[in-house]
């Protein structure tokens, strides 16, 4: 099931910042490794839009719903970048499918921003924007070497 997470997922948000006002962005959602305990699917990433790394992510995952094993809930923190954040996720169908996030962003003061934001699920289309981030990650280069 952990290796459902693994994987690039294009995204898009728009945001409201403090600073700048209204503003859309794009890119990829690189999961590179995914780890399941009992408590939850652990796992380690990257963002990128264009080719800039906007972020590292730590994030877990877990079902919300014990009636419905489909019905998943994700936390990741962003880390090694200048605005800190933290996203909330909503799954629509199972680990590595479809979902919407709301992020803000951690005592920024004047910088501070809130966003919501929708993910396509995990697709090969991106793989190759995802490679330099997740590069030696076990998982994410075995997902890699599946897609064709």
């Amino acid at each position: 099931m952990a290796r459902a997470f693994v994987g690039s997922q294009l995204w898009f948000e728009s945001g409201l910042y403090a600073d700048s006002g209204l503003l859309e962005h794009g890119g990829h959602l690189c999961l590179c490794n995914c780890d399941a305990t009992p408590e939850g699917v652990f796992c380690s990433g990257a963002g990128v839009s264009g080719s800039e790394k906007v972020a590292s992510f730590l994030g877990v995952f877990a079902v919300n719903d014990n009636h419905n094993p489909d019905k998943w809930e994700g936390d990741l923190i962003a880390y090694e970048n200048t605005k800190p954040f933290a996203d909330k996720f909503y799954i629509e169908e199972g680990p590595g499918s479809g979902s919407y996030y709301i992020g803000v962003s951690q005592s920024l003061e004047e910088k501070s921003f809130v966003w919501r934001g929708r993910m396509e699920g995990v697709s090969c289309e991106g793989k190759e924007s995802c490679k330099g981030v997740c590069e030696g990650a076990r998982m994410y280069e075995d997902w890699y070497d599946d897609c064709k």
